[in-house]
Order: structure tokens, then sequence, then C-alpha cells
């Protein structure tokens, strides 16, 4: 799961108006590399389910963190335009 706190009064923004650009910028990478897009609840815009054995959770894990760090530019820019 990919979760980004945010609310009115700590941020200045809400989760509906981060999860909309996000989605409208990064929604349709997620979902062709295997996401589930859930545009109706802001907690959780894109989630996804990996099999893992207890063996080989942390490779998966590692590889999931290293395809979602690729958007962490993206997630600031969203940000820093709500922020204005």
């Amino acid at each position: 799961m990919f979760h980004i706190e945010v609310g009115k009064a700590r941020a200045g923004f809400g989760q509906k108006d981060f999860r909309d650009r996000f989605l409208a910028s990064c929604g349709a990478l997620l979902e062709q590399a295997g996401y589930i897009i859930n545009p109706r609840y802001a907690m959780e815009p894109v989630k996804c389910y990996r099999p893992a054995t207890p063996d080989t959770f942390a490779t998966v894990a590692a590889k999931e963190f290293r395809f979602l760090s690729a958007f962490g530019t993206e997630v600031d820019r969203i940000i820093e335009e709500l922020r204005q």
C-alpha cells in the first residue's frame, strides 16, 4: 500500500485533492503495473497484492519499494502544486 498522510489542517490540502491529481498523473502507470485503482477512496486510491512467502517477502517488498520510489518526484510536484 502506498500511503500519503495529508489533511487540510496539517498540509493545507485534503486527501481528495491529492488523490485526484495523483491518479490523473500516475494512475495509468500504476494500473499497468497491476495496481487496483479506486478513485472513490481517498485514503487508499491504489493498492496491489503481490504473492510472497516468508522466503520471498523481502525480495518482493524491495521490488515494490523501488517501483513506488520512482513516483517520488511526481508526488513532491503535486504536493508543491497543492500548497500554492
